[in-house]
């Protein structure tokens, strides 16, 4: 099982949010992502073999 990185840094280039986001802390992060019952998706490669960069953080309950 592969884990993700919880230092990630999701301001990247050509965000244009920057100033809407402020820091947050670890355990304030975390705790939300517990409260909210979520989940972190991510792809490790693409089909080429490269380095992915896709994530997207969804609801960890099933769909009825």
């Amino acid at each position: 099982m592969s884990y993700a990185n919880p230092n990630a840094d999701f301001v990247g280039p050509g965000y244009s949010g920057e100033q809407s986001l402020s820091p947050t802390s670890r355990d304030e992060f975390f705790d939300k992502f517990e409260e909210k019952n979520l989940a972190f998706v991510y792809q490790e490669k693409i089909a080429g073999g490269e380095t992915s960069r896709f994530f997207k953080l969804v609801d960890r309950n099933p769909i009825h």
